[in-house]
């Protein structure tokens, strides 16, 4: 389907962009998207166009490809740009975990950069195990699931091991009492005050 497209100078141009892209993909299509004498600025409008066929197409992006001529050696590589989705990924999967604390979003991006199922299964675990008011066996799973921390991540999940380290430090504490106040605490700051006053109870 050929279309022409607006040059995208301005916000109105390039939500058009989007609007015409999403209008030519079907609901679970495998999309290309090919960036190669573009604009400069089209690669970037082409990565939010992904994020957004992802999300309102449901669509499969397999690559975002860029020819680049090297004048020097006459080669023409051609790089796939769509690393750049698995980390708007992770940064998603942050901002989810920061709002309602459920560890197996990680799991999720950890499963893409080949983590193996024992590890990712571990937080999998932990979150039903905190979910369900089971404190005790979430943190005996994070702790299992740390020694893969230590080791190192795989992949683009390794830009992550810091803030992921950060999320999950509550059960370093040997005090249960503890951990379960400081679970209570991070429910309380993201205003889930059921699981907070739940946590609450649970240690007296």
């Amino acid at each position: 389907q050929l279309l022409i497209i607006p040059y995208c100078r301005t916000e109105n141009e390039q939500l058009e962009l989007l609007r015409i892209m999403a209008a030519a993909v079907n609901t679970g299509d495998l999309v290309h998207l090919d960036v190669t004498h573009g604009f400069r600025h089209l690669p970037m409008i082409a990565l939010l166009s992904a994020l957004h066929l992802r999300k309102v197409r449901n669509a499969d992006i397999r690559g975002i490809w860029y020819g680049a001529f090297d004048p020097d050696t006459g080669e023409a590589p051609i790089h796939d740009l769509a690393g750049l989705l698995r980390i708007a990924s992770w940064v998603s999967a942050l901002s989810t975990f920061d709002k309602d604390g459920d560890y197996s979003v990680f799991a999720d991006r950890l499963d893409e950069d080949g983590l193996t199922v024992e590890g990712t299964n571990h937080l999998r675990r932990a979150a039903f195990f905190e979910r369900t008011s089971n404190p005790r066996d979430a943190r005996n799973e994070l702790t299992n699931f740390n020694e893969t921390l230590t080791r190192g991540l795989p992949g683009v999940s390794a830009l992550f091991a810091e803030q992921l380290q950060e999320r999950l430090k509550w059960h370093h504490r040997d005090n249960l009492f503890a951990n379960q106040v400081d679970l209570a605490n991070f429910y309380r700051k993201r205003g889930d005050y059921i699981l907070s006053l739940i946590h609450i109870f649970s240690s007296r």
